[in-house]
């Protein structure tokens, strides 16, 4: 599914303040957004005082949804009240879905988390028959209810991997913590160089989401690079890039040791391909975090 010249037409991103929207909008301007806060990108926003309510929507023409809303604070949602997660990943898909359930949509995007992967009984790479542990906490869990309620809508549900570039706002996953430090300090530190991830460019991310909502394939795809780098090697980059230090207390890892996703089910379906290198997406995501007045 070629996404050559388009640029969003008839497609609703609800979500699109947030780290992932604004980098759809960026690159598909075209797309209506709709939402408590008015993106940084220029487009065309409806402006929503909740999720509960879709009413401003009722005269807008969209037969695509992809709602990008939630959290990728994991560590901290995990001992929170459950609630609080479920707010984040489930009930925004049954406000959405209830109230677009008749608009005939021809495709419903949503995100989770390959976080559900359950490395003591699966292999790497991940894929879409994966097992899953949706009780390993509570934000995990609110991601696999927010899938199964997903389901129940239509929807399909992409589980993306670790996933970095350039933020208006302040994140707490690797990449962003150790360019903030070594904006600030000179110097970073990790706790471990041993976990491996996937990671992926925000960019690249963004068009996998947009090629999946235009090419209306159904059900659960996974996301990533096919890729694993351990943390070690990440921090190495940006203590080079940066011209900075990182340095690592050699602890046992915490979580998940490692983490690889084939992505070959949604690229069969939809033709992408990631084609921002690791090097390069820090080095973009360094440059844009340290300009001036960022």
């Amino acid at each position: 599914m070629s996404l050559d010249g388009w640029r969003g037409e008839g497609a609703l991103l609800v979500g699109s303040s947030g780290f992932f929207g604004s980098a759809i909008l960026r690159l598909f301007p075209g797309m209506l957004s709709a939402g408590r806060t008015q993106p940084a990108v220029p487009c065309r926003h409806v402006p929503l005082r909740t999720l509960q309510d879709l009413s401003p929507l009722r005269d807008e023409v969209f037969d695509r949804v992809i709602l990008c809303t939630g959290t990728s604070r994991h560590v901290e949602l995990a001992d929170q009240p459950a609630d609080i997660a479920m707010q984040y990943h489930l009930q925004p898909t049954i406000d959405v879905g209830e109230q677009l359930r008749h608009r005939n949509l021809k495709s419903f995007v949503r995100l989770s988390t390959v976080l559900l992967f359950d490395e003591t009984r699966g292999t790497l790479p991940i894929d879409e028959q994966s097992p899953v542990n949706p009780y390993r906490d509570r934000y995990v869990l609110s991601q696999y209810l927010g899938e199964e309620a997903g389901h129940f809508y239509g929807a399909t549900t992409l589980r993306i991997c670790n996933t970095y570039g350039p933020s208006a706002r302040p994140r707490t996953d690797i990449i962003h913590r150790l360019i903030s430090e070594l904006r600030e300090n000179g110097r970073a530190g990790i706790t471990s160089r041993a976990p491996e991830r996937d990671f992926v460019f925000v960019d690249d991310a963004a068009r996998a989401l947009a090629a999946l909502s235009r090419s209306e394939a159904k059900g659960l795809f996974v996301l990533g690079s096919g890729v694993s780098t351990t943390v070690g090697a990440v921090a190495d980059h940006l203590a080079e890039i940066a011209r900075g230090a990182v340095t690592s207390q050699d602890l046992p890892p915490a979580g998940i040791p490692a983490i690889r996703v084939n992505s070959a089910k949604l690229q069969a379906a939809t033709g992408w391909r990631p084609t921002t290198s690791l090097r390069e997406g820090l080095e973009t995501t360094w440059r844009a975090m340290n300009a001036p007045g960022h």
